[in-house]
């Protein structure tokens, strides 16, 4: 090993002395504890003229010090209150909707399917909103025998929903799954009625027309 000295005190250093390089000059152990430190965060040496400290007194360089402020003043909330004041009820509500998102029990919501461009149907979706079950409802060519096609798995549901209501609508069997079809005439005349008879059908409540 060649002849070295510390770079701030000008010690020699001697072969089995502890030293640390810093841009590359040599600094003994001890200048090295008085005039360095380590960043926390990505363990760069930084002179002490150069370093920042953190509430809990962590000795930072400047890039990553501006990175953990950055992180402080987004979390904080200058308008929060130190202690709110949160009713019963309120408390219930909060942790009925964090068990929902932890136990993801909270059933997802979906637009009923229309087939675009028939009468009223588009006006009839954005009535009904998003719903767990949806059905598929399309328009009817103008007949005389019946008034709505259901497929067989909602027409007990559709039956019940005109019986209690005393509707005479017609109604025919149709095919396939959770589909309706609904009339020109029924869209035009009785668009309330309609949207409550596909609420119940969704939402599986029966509803006074």
């Amino acid at each position: 090993m060649s002849l070295m000295f510390c770079s701030i005190c000008e010690c020699k250093l001697e072969e089995d002395d502890d030293f640390t390089t810093v841009d590359g000059r040599p600094v003994c152990d001890s200048c090295f504890s008085e005039n360095y430190h380590y960043c926390s965060n990505c363990d760069t040496i930084i002179h002490s003229n150069e370093t920042y400290y953190n509430n809990a007194g962590d000795p930072f360089c400047s890039s990553c010090y501006e990175d953990e402020d950055n992180e402080d003043e987004d979390e904080y909330d200058e308008d929060c209150p130190n202690n709110p004041s949160v009713t019963e009820e309120e408390k219930e509500t909060i942790i009925k909707l964090a068990n929902q998102w932890l136990n993801d029990d909270n059933p997802r919501k979906f637009n009923i399917n229309i087939k675009q461009g028939d009468y009223c149907l588009a006006d009839l979706r954005t009535k009904i909103g998003l719903v767990i079950s949806p059905v598929y409802v399309y328009g009817l060519s103008k007949r005389d025998e019946y008034e709505l096609c259901v497929s067989p798995d909602i027409q007990p549901t559709v039956t019940e929903f005109l019986e209690f209501n005393n509707l005479p609508w017609q109604v025919t069997t149709g095919y396939g799954s959770r589909r309706i079809g609904i009339s020109y005439s029924l869209r035009l005349d009785h668009f309330d009625e309609i949207i409550k008879l596909v609420k119940e059908l969704t939402d599986g409540v029966l509803c006074a027309a």
